[in-house]
């Protein structure tokens, strides 16, 4: 009930901080941890939520114990998340070795996840991963090295868009605008002026 409240506070009500009181919760529900399914999808929102809130040390604590429990089970899906969000807290408590160390194995791990198998949902989570990724370089003033990313992100939005049969409804236009805008803040930040031109216009070259 916990878990499923925090879902409706988090995805309907938009109300985050009664949705992690209700994750931590469950997470604390010794009967709700029997289910292993449902304790680390849990996980991994109350990770999300720790993230956004800029609790970053509890969303490495989290992510940490997400992760080992998710290599237990073989599911590299929540393998890679929670890799993420590991990666992208550090990045942003300053241990910024180890932080490129865990996005760069992210990424590495949704493609691999890809090239096994090309659904949606999983070229959707590469693109997300792609993108925030390159989010947490240029706020870390990386700019060059998140372009060096530009081309992964963008050979994920061409095969994300020859799989518009299986998308929800505006997805596609919704990520492409996504990858429109990393790409061209990076250009601008590059001094790619013509080359963020013809992103913000839609013209890939």
């Amino acid at each position: 009930l916990n878990a499923v409240q925090a879902m409706i506070y988090q995805n309907g009500l938009r109300q985050l901080k009664l949705a992690k009181i209700y994750c931590r919760k469950a997470y604390e529900d010794a009967e709700f941890k029997k289910d292993t399914t449902a304790y680390l999808n849990n996980l991994t929102q109350l990770t999300g939520l720790c993230y956004k809130s800029s609790d970053y040390a509890a969303a490495i604590r989290y992510a940490s114990q997400g992760l080992q429990m998710a290599r237990t089970h073989g599911w590299k899906n929540l393998e890679a998340k929670f890799l993420m969000y590991i990666g992208m807290s550090q990045a942003y408590i300053g241990i910024i070795g180890d932080a490129k160390a865990n996005m760069n194995r992210c990424i590495a791990l949704c493609e691999e996840i890809v090239d096994k198998e090309q659904s949606w949902s999983n070229v959707n989570d590469l693109i997300y991963t792609l993108g925030e990724t390159m989010d947490v370089l240029c706020v870390m003033g990386a700019w060059q090295e998140a372009a060096t990313l530009i081309p992964n992100i963008l050979k994920a939005n061409n095969l994300h868009e020859q799989l518009a049969s299986e998308a929800p409804a505006g997805a596609i236009d919704m990520y492409k605008a996504f990858v429109y805008a990393q790409c061209m803040e990076i250009y601008l930040h590059t001094d790619d002026k013509v080359r963020s031109w013809q992103k913000a216009a839609g013209v890939w070259v």
